[in-house]
């Protein structure tokens, strides 16, 4: 049947519309219209609108409880300071996830090949829904084989086949999580405030820093204040336990902040 939908009527009703429609009768076609109700601004009633924001102002409020429940979830060990704002990791996104029931379901994932001027390399992509108080939404996890943390060692790029694939999955699956929880919940776009009003100080997460390029040169964890704990695996550097700690559990292996500068956006 062809359907061919036309402006709202022109009549005190102001949520009705015509939808035009083809009728087989035999061997003619007749044109019918139909009617259908939506709402339009025009038709809602001043306690209609009252009950609307009651309801959105409720709703902001019970979130609001929700980011708080969830900070409390985590520890300075579950958040990255990235570019000068607080950025939750894959540790935080799984402590939280199991407190609000998130059930994290159809997830997929497949290798992409593609080539650049270095030759051919993969993608690991992961892709899944998550759905919790009624709503749902799809996410996308991706990371590939020349992701300078896994194919960058000693000043050169690693062959193919000295990349471990499974911390590329890993990587990938991690990425996919933080996204659903974040955005399900509303995490993204928190504030220091926020964090340090459930008890995480700033100055107890690692922070990434992003330096020029050409500026990059290796220095004493957090300027001396902390003792070395191990050197970054690409470049040497020396850090300190929480950046060690934190690349580790991102990364599955230790870096300096600078040496995490490709990792920005994730």
């Amino acid at each position: 049947m062809d359907r061919k939908v036309c402006p709202p009527r022109a009549q005190p009703a102001p949520f009705l519309f015509l939808e035009w429609e083809m009728e087989n009768n035999g061997d003619r076609k007749d044109i019918v219209a139909v009617e259908q109700e939506v709402l339009s601004p025009g038709s809602l009633e001043i306690r209609d609108i009252e009950v609307i924001v009651a309801k959105a102002d409720a709703k902001i409020k019970a979130m609001q409880k929700v980011w708080q429940l969830a900070i409390k979830r985590t520890t300075a060990r579950d958040w990255v300071n990235l570019g000068g704002n607080p950025y939750m990791v894959g540790s935080g996104a799984e402590k939280i996830a199991p407190i609000f029931g998130i059930s994290i379901y159809d997830t997929k994932s497949k290798k992409i090949f593609s080539e650049d001027s270095r030759g051919a390399y993969y993608i690991w992509e992961y892709t899944g829904k998550a759905s919790w108080a009624g709503g749902s939404i799809e996410a996308v996890g991706t990371c590939s084989s020349r992701d300078k943390f896994f194919a960058y060692a000693n000043g050169q790029w690693k062959d193919t086949e000295d990349i471990d694939e499974t911390n590329i999955m890993k990587a990938a699956y991690t990425n996919l999580t933080v996204n659903l929880v974040t955005r399900l919940l509303g995490l993204r776009g928190l504030t220091w405030k926020d964090l340090g009003k459930e008890g995480i100080a700033k100055d107890n997460i690692a922070a990434v820093d992003y330096k020029k390029k050409g500026n990059s040169a290796p220095r004493p964890a957090e300027s001396g204040q902390e003792e070395s704990a191990g050197v970054c695996e690409t470049c040497g550097a020396p850090i300190d336990a929480r950046v060690k700690s934190f690349s580790i559990e991102k990364y599955f292996k230790p870096l300096c902040r600078d040496c995490q500068k490709s990792q920005e956006g994730r």
